[in-house]
């Protein structure tokens, strides 16, 4: 027999017993949210970052010159339409809205998206909601040497 304090073994059959830690998540609502500053300049009031769900906001594709085809296993960088100047100590983050297209971010501060297509052919039309980013706090790495 094998057994701790949260379980016990006999032969093929586990029991559990109710002395288990409750769970981070019990009582969970929401976490704290924070409010940091950042400036923005736009191409147009339209490319403005609108709040969808929790901390993330929706940015557009930024294609005045029209409809932007990408098939699969294509690759464009689309601008946004908008520039972030960040606070010290944080990083603007990007997510795709869109199934099948992966983004990286080019550019932080004139946000810019490399979109990448796994999936079947896509039609990038101007002010289609392409994305949601987010900030982030950097942190840096402390190195600590051995011998």
């Amino acid at each position: 027999m094998m057994k701790n304090e949260y379980w016990a073994t006999k032969s093929s059959s586990i029991q559990v017993s109710s002395k288990l830690p409750a769970s981070p998540a019990t009582g969970y609502s929401r976490p704290e949210i924070n409010k940091v500053a950042v400036s923005i300049d736009f191409d147009d009031e339209d490319f403005v970052p609108i709040y969808s769900e929790g901390s993330s906001a929706d940015v557009l594709a930024n294609l005045p010159s029209g409809d932007l085809v990408l098939p699969h296993g294509g690759s464009e960088i689309v601008d946004c339409g908008i520039s972030l100047k960040m606070p010290a100590g944080y990083k603007v983050c990007a997510s795709s809205s869109i199934p099948g297209v992966f983004l990286s971010l080019m550019d932080a501060k004139r946000i810019k998206l490399n979109a990448f297509n796994a999936g079947e052919k896509v039609i990038l039309r101007h002010k289609q909601k392409i994305a949601k980013i987010w900030i982030e706090p950097v942190y840096f790495f402390e190195w600590i040497t051995k011998g």
